[in-house]
């Protein structure tokens, strides 16, 4: 391949993309490769039309790719939000999205995009808490 080329054709509406099958082929011959792991777990995150298991396949395949390079914080950032969206950040406990937010900010303080959705999500969650204890007055 050339640098130029995108790799996104697609088989059918839920077939392997050549994206994948060029990921999966990076991860079987490296199995700790974080960037092929980062970047097939951002395809299968965003991927159209969803498959019913791809937020938890996303979201393993974040976590491998954190666990191979620790200051992958595109990988934290990327499964704290995905976390959110499955939890509903106003309705639900973000503690691990919150951890991965935090160890963001320690690993690159510069990460802007990590310490504003940490910013947003403590908000939220003392909105949450304060509706709580007003239900229970």
């Amino acid at each position: 391949r050339d640098g130029g080329e995108v790799l996104e054709s697609s088989d059918s509406a839920f077939g392997e993309t050549e994206a994948e099958r060029f990921y999966k082929a990076a991860i079987e011959i490296v199995p700790y490769y974080s960037k092929a792991l980062y970047n097939l777990a951002t395809w299968v995150h965003t991927r159209q039309p969803q498959r019913p298991t791809d937020r938890d396949d996303a979201a393993g395949l974040y976590r491998r790719a954190i666990a191979s390079d620790l200051s992958n914080v595109e990988a934290m950032y990327n499964l704290a939000t995905l976390l959110m969206n499955q939890a509903s950040a106003y309705n639900a406990d973000n503690s691990e999205a919150t951890q991965l937010l935090e160890a963001a900010i320690k690993t690159r303080p510069s990460y802007t995009r990590a310490g504003e959705l940490l910013k947003n999500l403590k908000s939220w969650q003392a909105k949450r808490a304060k509706k709580e204890a007003a239900a229970t007055q």
